[in-house]
């Protein structure tokens, strides 16, 4: 964990950093440059803004830009006369006097007391025109004081003909004072549009400059709620002070607290259940002071409003404060210009953030809170549409023994469990306190809880509250039986498949346990004993797809995974593949069957199958829940990897391995761990390779992980070998070459791992293993015709070992991926070295070229000592076959994003057909922009087109 430095946020004057969210500003400012610069007239420019809103900033962008066009920038006006923040008393004197600008013609004619200064001033402009234009900034003009100002105007006067920008800035409302003062230098100038709140993309650049880092959700959620750019930066500065904010590969999030709610239900011990993270107590302080500067009314209305919800409607809003609409406006308009809400879409009120609605909450009591959350169920239970919002407000403010509202959240929560998980579980605990323990209302709250925890991902929470609330009574009911259902599930989710298995065994054995619930725990059971116990979990298939018994779909397609996997490891392959086929229409959320069949079809180098069946999932169901939201991500970068698109598997596996951690869900985890280890090996990052193989053996301690256990050992002895470990090396070797089975698994991981085998026993003096490594690869190809994946492999891994050239090259044209193409060619020249070295050379070329077209340097770079060996020196070497600039510089999966932004998608809908996050495609869209050296989409359209 790499703790935040300070030195990253205070090396330098913020002033310094890029300048985020002003892009119109900057074109403008660009554009007045460029016209003075061609003429003999000076400009006024004026830019207003609120205290903190980045008018320095701004100025300090403009000096950067005129002084890149050839301007001198000139400060001597304040030097000569003095800073703003330094007005004499005599200047003020003489404003009160009312004193005017005299004209003249020799110096410049100015109030009484400052002539001296303001002619040395103009001197100094004087002598600096002839050689360039000038910038002359005024920030906080309005400071300045009258006699400063008058200085001002006669040195704008006098200089009109002159290419001068004159650079003012100051707060809104203060045009009109200054107008008197500076006449129609002021009403003539160029006027910008008033400085706006940052937007949320130029918050998250700020903090990503700021922290060197990009800033997660919950980091940016509360970011996003200061858009004032200057309370922003201090906002930011603060949160690493106070030591709120760490950094972990590359993502800058709240440091974690211990936090959690103690849900107290008659007759059983309180259960913790999860909360939300604190807000960082900088954040809060900032929003109290917000608060306090309103008058009490309207900060009445602030934390009545936070406790209808972060979005909330003026009806709803008028009916608790019992006031009229014309006594609410005031209030309304004073709260709505503090920005802390804002009008929505639908035309409700709504809290600009979630964070600054739960700051607001935090400031009302807790026994008014709950009191106003019964009063506003009770508002809203005479509307037909306010049933689920006052469901919410039940489950906090009504009185236990309210059966009416215990029937209610019974319902409501129910209807939430597929859709809104977390907020289900809310309001069946917020439920359970009305009703008392062991009745039917009360278990049916329970499960309901226990299914929502599940789902949302709370696992720890779920079996802790399944096992409490089950302690509590002997009843063989519905409502117990799903509680032990949902005991077993979070037991699977959470990785300890043999306790499940046995939860899940316990309840089938239960004479009164029928369907629906049966047939869900059989599902379960199957799908938790094949990660425990394969042989049992294939004797159970067997026996329900060969009964005479009707079987229902989940359950005939979760039989037939585990004996597709199953066949699978046996070497099966088109048996497994053919069982599969038709498994991706039914099965349960918390294991769809159509992960397996993506999985089989990824190692199967039938990437375009497995990419377009992944898009599918989820299109028209909605039973799932974000505790497996990481494992399609998961799955998409192995094919990424597979395809050769490194950096985009590695973004996509650490996004499903963040969710994975999140949910403490670790089934699919070892997999992303072992992406990511590929890819840090591939290019070269040896520590990071390392240590993701050592997240892969922490995720694979479990006994349960038997289905990575194969990839997990190609992983470790690929990585063992690039770093120069050789006991771990020999370790794996002599694993693989005493177990026909594990040597078989091992295969069938990956189409490379018959060749790398083949290639490192023969370093280590391996020949024995080498040749049973061949003799399996060669058996697998011939038990499964029609499969290139398993051809392939097997003629590379022969053809290394007998050292048969023609068929290297067969291979390296025609392997089913690029790094094994690219991993053949290598393997061509070096058997070419020593009887035809210029074919060598080219085919090593060709090889280095492959690898740096994915950007495997690593290998590259092993090749460039190849040829360095073979005495080849050249200047420059090439890593890559394309361009620079221009279309054929873009990579493959820059092709595709360019053609769909072509068409007109959004980055979010790109993303979609490439099932990748919209953060990538921005990425892939800025790399694209820079090589076709365009500057907009409607660029790229117009080149496509």
């Amino acid at each position: 964990m790499a703790k935040l430095s300070l030195q990253t946020i205070y090396s330098g004057h913020y002033g310094r950093a890029a300048i985020h969210g002003r892009d119109e500003y900057i074109e403008k400012i660009t554009a007045i440059l460029r016209r003075v610069a061609g003429a003999s007239r000076s400009t006024t420019v004026v830019v207003e803004g609120a205290p903190g809103s980045g008018k320095t900033r701004l100025l300090a962008k403009a000096t950067e830009l005129a002084e890149n066009q050839g301007f001198t920038t000139f400060t001597g006006v304040y030097e000569q006369l003095g800073r703003p923040e330094k007005a004499t008393e005599k200047a003020a004197a003489l404003a009160h006097a009312g004193a005017q600008a005299p004209t003249g013609t020799d110096l410049i004619p100015v109030p009484e007391g400052t002539s001296a200064h303001a002619n040395q001033a103009y001197a100094q402009l004087v002598d600096l025109l002839p050689h360039s234009p000038v910038l002359v900034p005024l920030d906080n003009f309005h400071r300045a004081g009258p006699a400063v100002m008058l200085t001002v105007r006669a040195l704008m006067t006098k200089l009109r003909t002159q290419p001068v920008v004159w650079l003012l800035s100051f707060p809104p409302g203060n045009r009109g004072s200054l107008a008197a003062l500076l006449g129609h230098e002021i009403t003539e100038a160029e006027q910008l549009p008033e400085l706006p709140p940052l937007a949320p993309a130029a918050i998250r650049s700020v903090a990503t400059d700021l922290l060197g880092a990009i800033p997660s959700p919950p980091l940016l959620s509360i970011l996003e709620s200061v858009t004032i750019p200057g309370p922003l930066v201090e906002l930011i500065r603060g949160l690493v002070d106070d030591r709120d904010v760490e950094i972990n590969d590359g993502v800058a999030d709240l440091t974690p607290r211990a936090t959690g709610t103690a849900v107290t239900v008659p007759g059983q011990p309180e259960v913790e259940l999860p909360a939300e993270t604190p807000l960082p107590e900088r954040f809060v302080t900032m929003v109290t002071a917000k608060l306090d500067a309103l008058a009490a009314p309207t900060r009445q209305l602030l934390q009545v409003a936070a406790v209808l919800g972060r979005d909330f409607t003026p009806v709803d809003l008028a009916a608790m404060l019992g006031k009229s609409p014309a006594e609410l406006l005031p209030l309304v308009h004073e709260v709505m210009h503090s920005g802390l809400i804002t009008v929505d879409a639908d035309d409700a009120f709504a809290f600009s953030s979630a964070p600054l609605r739960q700051a607001a909450l935090d400031t009302v009591p807790k026994p008014i809170r709950v009191m106003l959350h019964r009063q506003a169920a009770q508002i809203l239970m005479e509307r037909p549409s306010g049933r689920l919002d006052a469901a919410i407000h039940l489950a906090r403010g009504a009185l236990p023994g309210d059966a009416e509202a215990t029937r209610t959240l019974i319902e409501v929560s129910g209807e939430l469990l597929a859709v809104d998980p977390a907020r289900a579980a809310d309001l069946a605990t917020g439920g359970m306190r009305l009703c008392g323990p062991g009745t039917t209302e009360y278990l049916e709250l329970a499960a309901i809880a226990a299914q929502a925890l599940t789902r949302s991902g709370s696992l720890s929470a779920a079996i802790r509250f399944c096992r409490q609330s089950l302690e509590n009574t002997d009843a063989d009911t519905p409502q117990t039986q799903t509680l032990r259902r949902w005991l077993a599930t979070a037991l699977f989710l959470r990785g300890h498949a043999a306790a499940a298995t046995a939860t899940a065994k316990r309840l089938l054995e239960s004479p009164s346990c029928v369907d629906p619930i049966r047939e869900q725990v059989e599902v379960l059971r199957l799908t938790a004993e094949s990660l425990s116990d394969e042989r049992a979990a294939m004797g159970r298939a067997d026996e329900l797809l060969v009964g005479t018994e009707p079987l229902s779909q989940a359950v005939s397609t979760a039989a037939r995974s585990v004996l597709a996997l199953s066949r699978w490891r046996n070497g099966q392959v088109t048996e497994a593949l053919d069982m599969t086929t038709g498994n991706t229409g039914d099965g349960a959320w918390f294991s769809n069957p159509t992960w397996l069949r993506v999985s089989l079809l990824t190692r199967a180098r039938r990437l375009d199958e497995a990419t377009h069946l992944l898009s599918r999932i989820g299109v028209g169901h909605e039973d799932t829940g974000c505790v497996i939201t990481g494992v399609p991500a998961i799955l998409s970068a192995a094919i990424l990897l597979a395809d050769g698109d490194l950096h985009e598997a590695a973004i996509v596996a650490g996004q499903g391995l963040t969710a994975a951690q999140t949910y403490d869900m670790p089934l699919y985890a070892p997999q992303a761990a072992a992406v990511l280890a590929m890819v840090a090996l591939h290019q070269g990052d040896l520590v990071a390779a390392k240590r993701h193989c050592g997240q892969a053996n922490d995720l694979l301690a479990r006994e349960e992980a038997r289905p990575w256990w194969a990839a997990n050992l190609l992983v470790q002895g690929m990585v063992a070998a690039g770093t120069d470990d050789s006991s771990t090396v020999e370790n794996v070797l002599s694993t693989v070459r005493a177990d026909a089975g594990i040597r078989r698994e091992v295969l069938l991981e990956d189409p490379a791992a018959a060749a790398w085998f083949v290639r490192v026993a023969t370093e280590h003096h391996g020949t024995r293993t080498a040749e049973s490594v061949v003799d399996t690869a060669e058996a697998l190809s011939r038990a499964n015709p029609g499969h290139d994946f398993l051809k392939y492999a097997a003629w590379h891994a022969r053809a290394l070992l007998d050292g048969d050239i023609g068929v290297l090259a067969e291979v390296a044209r025609a392997h089913v991926d690029p790094l094994s193409r690219a991993h053949a060619g290598e393997d061509l020249g070096t058997a070419l070295c020593d009887e035809d070295r210029d074919t060598a050379v080219e085919q090593l070329d060709r090889a280095m070229d492959a690898y740096s077209e994915i950007d495997a340097t690593w290998h590259a770079a092993r090749v460039t000592r190849r040829l360095r060996a073979l005495g080849v020196r050249r200047r420059n070497w090439k890593h890559t076959k394309r361009p620079v600039t221009g279309w054929d510089s873009l990579t493959e999966t820059e092709r595709k994003v360019a053609t769909l932004v072509a068409k007109g998608l959004t980055n979010r809908q790109a993303a979609g057909h490439l099932f990748v996050s919209p953060h990538t495609v921005g990425y892939h869209l800025r790399q694209i922009f820079r090589k076709l050296e365009i500057g907009s989409r409607i660029e790229l359209i117009n080149l496509k087109n």
